[in-house]
């Protein structure tokens, strides 16, 4: 039960929450000034109920004052007959419901309602009424009697009711006033806000046409705040427009590349790849392929940030592509250039080096038989051979 008066209370609550601003606004002006209204009318009424019984009690002493002389001397003379009359004369005033005159001992002499009061009964706990008042017929410090009056309550009770109609009215009124006064301060406070919220919302669409310029006789917070996000609105939008000029900028250079580039967060999803056409050996959805992503992952332990690679083509061919791996701000940058072109050059050279190396040789080869076979012809160009001669030509042969 108590699960669900809380959840009862949380969905009561969210949706005064929901509710918006200028409503909100209105209300808490409403409740203000309701709360304020119904505390000065308790205050009003308490107060004025006190001073009307402090005024029925004053009226009804006096007029009992007007009549002790009678009563004392009727009641000397024991005229109890015409001490009746003057009860039932004071019932006669509408503030005075029943009169009843009683003896030191509380033992009733007269009253106006004898059926109620007869006489020689006792008035005992006379006190704990609090509708009555008992006025004690004093002469010389002496007292004779007491006058017991029973108050009209109804009197009473019109009073208080139209005291309470009218304190109705006054909060009614106050209330409506209140709402109203809510409500037009509402409109001001949170139409500026609302415009606020408006730009604020076309400026991340993007739509600089409909940003909208305040215009306020105001000179409150709202307003200096309006005046300082107009500032940094115009602000933002330079900087978008011209982070968006540049992105494109970067964007056309990065498209232009013969490299591949890729951006990778420090788990190897891929975030950013240009469009150059390696990206079908290197990429598979939004990661590498495993045995790139293998080798990769080796060269980051090794901590290697330059590299080559062999992956084969559609073709079957093998490609070498140079890789070069930065570690920026827990992001990585890879660039892979295919380097197949220069690799078979490299081998091209070597291979024609070697047949420069060969020709080196050779002539070498050639230029030490030369200067052997020339001593040779010399000789044989003689017609005859000594046998020193001969032995010469066999030496160099």
């Amino acid at each position: 039960k108590i699960f669900l008066k809380r959840r009862k209370m949380k969905k009561i609550l969210d949706k005064i929450l929901s509710v918006r601003m200028r409503t909100k606004i209105a209300l808490t002006i409403f409740f203000i000034i309701f709360l304020f209204s119904f505390g000065v009318g308790l205050v009003i009424k308490n107060t004025v109920l006190k001073k009307t019984n402090d005024i029925i009690k004053n009226s009804i002493e006096n007029l009992v004052k007007v009549n002790e002389a009678m009563v004392l001397k009727n009641l000397l003379e024991e005229n109890f007959w015409n001490i009746f009359k003057i009860m039932k004369s004071l019932k006669q005033i509408d503030l005075i419901k029943e009169a009843t005159f009683v003896d030191q001992n509380y033992n009733v002499i007269a009253s106006s309602k004898p059926s109620m009061y007869p006489v020689d009964s006792r008035l005992d706990h006379l006190h704990a009424n609090t509708n009555l008042l008992i006025i004690p017929l004093k002469s010389e410090d002496i007292v004779f009697g007491y006058f017991i009056i029973d108050k009209e309550p109804s009197f009473l009770h019109t009073l208080i009711q139209n005291i309470k109609n009218q304190l109705l009215l006054a909060m009614i009124l106050a209330a409506l006033i209140s709402i109203a006064i809510g409500y037009l301060m509402s409109i001001r406070i949170v139409g500026r806000l609302e415009l606020l919220s408006h730009n604020a919302k076309m400026i991340e669409n993007e739509e600089w046409e409909n940003v909208k310029s305040q215009k306020s006789l105001e000179k409150d917070e709202i307003s200096e705040l309006s005046s300082v996000l107009e500032s940094m609105l115009s602000k933002i939008k330079e900087m978008i427009t011209r982070e968006k000029t540049m992105k494109k900028f970067y964007y056309n250079i990065l498209e232009k590349l013969d490299e591949l580039v890729i951006i990778c967060d420090k788990n190897l999803k891929i975030k950013f790849h240009n469009r150059n056409k390696l990206r079908k050996l290197i990429v598979e959805k939004e990661s590498f392929s495993l045995e790139i992503l293998k080798i990769i992952k080796e060269k980051i332990t090794k901590k290697i940030e330059s590299f080559v690679i062999e992956v084969p083509n559609e073709k079957g061919n093998i490609l070498h592509l140079h890789v070069n791996m930065q570690n920026i701000s827990d992001e990585y940058a890879f660039s892979f250039s295919n380097i197949t072109s220069l690799k078979k050059l490299e081998e091209q050279e070597l291979f024609k080096n070697s047949f420069e190396i060969v020709g080196e040789i050779s002539s070498e080869v050639v230029h030490e038989i030369k200067n052997h076979l020339q001593p040779i012809k010399l000789l044989l160009e003689q017609e005859e051979l000594d046998t020193e001669d001969r032995q010469r030509v066999l030496n160099i042969i």
